[in-house]
């Protein structure tokens, strides 16, 4: 959790386990490339699966490039 700088929580209550990382979704390109993440510091707005499958088709069939690395 701590590698991929994903936020660590521990359980509020009894339910839940003692300690475990907040969502997360990172999409890798096939060729091993990061694309995109998205890390949350709470259980909340979490990107909607339709949302989110629309991004992935534009990034394939446009070839989208990475962004928000440095030239």
């Amino acid at each position: 959790m701590q590698r991929w700088g994903l936020y660590i929580s521990r359980g509020a209550y009894e339910n839940e386990p003692p300690l475990f990382n907040e969502p997360a979704i990172c999409l890798v390109r096939p060729d091993g490339i990061l694309n995109g993440v998205i890390i949350n510091s709470a259980p909340f707005s979490r990107p909607h699966a339709s949302d989110l499958l629309f991004g992935i088709d534009y990034i394939l069939k446009h070839n989208y490039p990475v962004r928000g690395a440095e030239a």
